[in-house]
């Protein structure tokens, strides 16, 4: 790569590299580090995030080979340089859009068969001549499998791929949707956000990662001023430079702990989540559980998938193949699971299957102890008064008949 640096300023530079992903890497660097670094790379009239996409390596020379749908495609069509907190990084049918702007553009090419022929398949070579300030002690990439309006960071779970080896990515879809009777419960009983019921700063669509990702550049920003520069960020808030990297730094052990305090206790308080930035899942979504199985690649003795490898020598190279593991899914209803009905006749069936009796046996009871006595009782009053109404008629005739 160019750079508009002296031979004097590169060799400063050199073994201050592994510094500018300070957010992202365990780096053991001083305050005077920070500033060398910044002062050399604003003498070349450069920012922190023009020279981390500088340095990143381009998909184009690494994306060897790609192919969908059982056909060879241009690996630039499928796939784009995004931005995320491990540095610039190529994703396919990425579709994150932060502050109006939109990471990448979507794909009009989709798969909805299962099996590896009719997945993604991608010859990837990682240059390894070309490693200076690795992350990891090997040649390879770390892969990710995640949701498709989902901003990648530093926590999500990957798969660790080596050169000479080819990896097998099998996803099974993953649908729920909510009820009626769920939807109208209250947002702190259901603990899960409608479609558009919360709005986020910085991602046009919410999810549940992204609230976090916010979440935790909004911590950064109240402590440090600032917020880094791979990280999301609403559009009036500061951009760090390696000046206050010191502070991010310091601060590291409290953003990457877990968010779950001890003392909560979540069984008896319904309102135990909030505060975890009011961070609800979605009630309806539509995600991928994905499997990850790596083997060996070894093409001496095989034909097949020719048009994936021909006109080149596999040497440090490596393949992913990302498909459909079946032709089902999993499809859930989200719902309540008790109500007031469910509790009505949750009583009435224990009621009978321990006393032997059922609803209408409960209301014959309830009968035969108040209405019927009452009607018994009322019965018996009436009776009497007729009683006494004809007695005193009789004795009215016989006064009559003695005159």
């Amino acid at each position: 790569m160019n750079f508009s640096f002296t031979s004097e300023t590169a060799d400063q530079i050199r073994p201050l590299i592994p510094y500018v992903l300070y957010s992202a890497l365990p780096v053991n660097a001083t305050p005077a580090d920070y500033r060398s670094l910044h002062r050399l790379l604003t003498s070349a009239n450069y920012t922190h995030s023009d020279f981390l996409e500088k340095i990143s390596p381009d998909c184009e020379t690494q994306l060897v080979r790609c192919k969908i749908l059982g056909q060879v495609h241009p690996c630039n069509v499928l796939f784009q340089r995004v931005k995320t907190q491990h540095g610039f990084c190529c994703s396919f049918n990425y579709n994150v859009i932060i502050n109006g702007n939109q990471t990448a553009e979507e794909l009009s090419i989709h798969s909805n068969r299962f099996g590896p022929k009719w997945g993604l398949s991608v010859v990837l070579d990682p240059q390894i001549e070309d490693y200076y300030a690795s992350r990891n002690k090997f040649g390879g990439y770390q892969v990710y499998a995640h949701g498709v309006y989902d901003f990648l960071n530093i926590n999500d779970p990957h798969q660790l791929v080596f050169t000479g080896n080819s990896i097998h990515i099998h996803t099974a879809p993953l649908i729920t949707q909510a009820t009626t009777l769920l939807k109208n419960q209250d947002l702190h009983l259901r603990r899960c956000y409608l479609r558009n019921e919360r709005k986020l700063l910085a991602f046009a669509e919410y999810t549940q990662q992204n609230c976090f990702s916010e979440c935790r550049s909004g911590k950064v920003l109240k402590i440090c001023g600032c917020v880094p520069p791979l990280w999301p960020r609403a559009q009036n808030w500061t951009v760090c430079t390696l000046l206050e990297a010191s502070c991010i730094m310091a601060q590291i052990d409290t953003l990457f702990t877990t968010i779950y305090p001890s003392n909560t206790d979540y069984k008896s308080d319904l309102k135990a989540e909030r505060y975890i930035c009011d961070c609800y899942p979605e009630c309806e979504f539509q995600g991928y559980k994905a499997n990850f199985d790596s083997m060996s690649l070894d093409r001496n003795y095989s034909i097949n998938n020719m048009d994936l490898y021909r006109g080149f020598e596999l040497k440090n190279h490596l393949v992913v193949h990302a498909y459909y593991a079946d032709m089902f899914g999993a499809y859930m209803r989200l719902d309540v699971v008790y109500h007031w009905q469910n509790y009505f006749g949750l009583f009435g069936g224990i009621t009978s299957l321990f006393m032997g009796i059922n609803f209408i046996s409960g209301f014959e009871i309830i009968f035969f102890l108040s209405v019927r006595p009452v009607a018994h009782l009322l019965t018996r009053i009436n009776k009497r008064r007729q009683a006494m109404k004809k007695q005193k008629e009789l004795n009215k005739n016989h006064k009559v008949m003695r005159n």
